[in-house]
């Protein structure tokens, strides 16, 4: 493939958030990145989300490194654990479903935006899912 053609590829901008994530131990960096790469056209809209998969497998390393340092072997291995099951949940549609995952996506970015209302909605969503998880466990 020619490589402006990987580019486009799902799992190569997966790589590229684990990689981007992985050497500057922020996400809020790594993130922070697509948005020049976006406004330039070098990151196009539907490219995103593999990135944002692949920085969120690696938000973890620095905490997996800060278990490590701790002595407990329980304190690396849950960190590992939990690096694997979001790795897991994230390559499923990286891999597997990328055109229909980014297509749902889309469409969900879409209708979030789509009123002033649907906006309001979806950022009480944010805030409230996360709180009935904390209070559920």
């Amino acid at each position: 493939l020619p490589a402006d053609h990987v580019v486009y590829r799902p799992w190569f901008m997966f790589a590229v958030g684990l990689a981007t994530t992985a050497l500057t131990l922020s996400v809020s960096v790594s993130i922070s990145i697509l948005v020049p790469l976006a406004a330039r056209g070098y990151v196009r809209r539907e490219n995103v989300w593999p990135y944002v998969c692949g920085a969120n497998v690696t938000t973890l390393v620095d905490t997996l490194l800060a278990g490590a340092l701790v002595g407990h072997p329980d304190a690396a291995r849950m960190v590992a654990l939990l690096m694997a099951s979001v790795a897991l949940v994230c390559l499923l549609p990286v891999l597997v479903l990328p055109d229909a995952f980014g297509r749902a996506i889309d469409d969900l970015a879409s209708r979030a935006t789509a009123s002033a209302r649907a906006v309001l909605v979806f950022v009480v969503l944010l805030v409230v899912i996360p709180l009935a998880l904390i209070a559920a466990f």
